[in-house]
């Protein structure tokens, strides 16, 4: 595991190639995100994932997975950490110094619509589920493998994504893993947040679109530069675009925002559309005292003071 120099940015290579490499390399992350308030720059984080088929499968579930892995232990240690997770199958992922070219990316084929089954495999520590999928009703419902390719062309995500922390980095990086030509971000508007808890200490809806694109970009590594796009949710009632707009394939959701999902198929199957493939990621937990190791990670909870996060407060990506 390389352990980064101090520069601009920091680099952490993730090995998850093996079960024993991985646990090393997340406890080398932990020690990256104790140290987090002693960092100036930037972290990202260069994972490396097992040898591909012929077929280079990637993106795949349990890559998605390995993300939730990662990140947890950001969110166990250091919610707010600034950091960047950039997987060796996209652009040039040999690189180890941060100065390899990242403008690749493969669009990589569509597919992956089968269902997800839960496998033997546990959950990793500081994130409450796997990663799972929820298909259409009328699509074959053949076993799919967690290592099969999960690519859809047009992708929806939505959130608030203030106090910009590792469950954000999560559901923004699973995004830009499986959309192969576009993202739209969803984000509260100003107005919709008006009765959110800490509100005087809500970032500007400006502020939370313009970083949580420029992020998602950069985990594609430049194959989604210029095709992710972010526009308001205006009312808790009111249809998001990927409701509203036929040209859409999936949607990711956390497990707690399933049924928001859910209800947007509705109105997409009552206005003949297809229904969209719902990619769903796990809630990653706060370092806590529990029975349960920690509770979720909020954004209300950082803005009032009852949160575990580090740093200043800005989560800027």
């Amino acid at each position: 595991m390389a352990i980064y120099n101090r520069g601009a940015p920091t680099r952490v290579t993730v090995d998850a190639r093996s079960e024993a490499a991985m646990a090393e390399s997340l406890r080398g992350l932990e020690v990256c995100a104790r140290d987090d308030a002693k960092r100036t720059s930037r972290l990202e984080c260069l994972i490396r994932t097992a040898p591909r088929g012929r077929d280079g499968a990637f993106p795949t579930l349990e890559d998605l997975d390995v993300l939730q892995s990662v990140l947890a232990v950001v969110g166990t240690h250091a919610p707010m950490m600034d950091v960047v997770p950039l997987f060796d199958a996209i652009g040039d992922g040999d690189d180890d110094d941060g100065d390899g070219d990242e403008s690749g990316g493969d669009d990589g084929e569509r597919g992956g619509r089968g269902e997800a089954r839960g496998g033997e495999a546990s959950t990793s520590e500081g994130v409450a589920s796997r990663a799972r999928l929820i298909l259409p009703g009328d699509q074959n419902k053949n076993e799919l493998r967690r290592n099969s390719t999960l690519s859809f062309e047009t992708v929806a995500v939505g959130g608030t994504f203030s106090q910009f922390h590792a469950g954000h980095r999560l559901l923004l990086g699973a995004t830009a893993l499986v959309a192969s030509r576009r993202v739209f971000i969803g984000i509260a508007s100003d107005k919709l947040l008006e009765n959110k808890a800490g509100r005087d200490k809500l970032e500007a809806y400006d502020t939370r679109a313009a970083r949580a694109v420029a992020y998602t970009e950069a985990v594609s590594r430049g194959s989604l530069r210029g095709a992710v796009t972010a526009g308001p949710l205006t009312a808790a009632d009111e249809p998001p675009l990927c409701a509203t707009e036929e040209n859409f394939d999936a949607i990711v959701v956390s497990e707690e925002t399933v049924g928001g999902a859910l209800w947007i198929n509705e109105v997409r199957r009552a206005a003949g559309w297809h229904e969209l493939v719902i990619v769903v990621v796990g809630l990653l937990l706060a370092k806590g005292d529990g029975d349960a190791g920690g509770v979720k990670i909020s954004s209300s909870d950082l803005r009032t003071g009852d949160g575990t996060g580090t740093g200043d407060g800005t989560g800027n990506a």
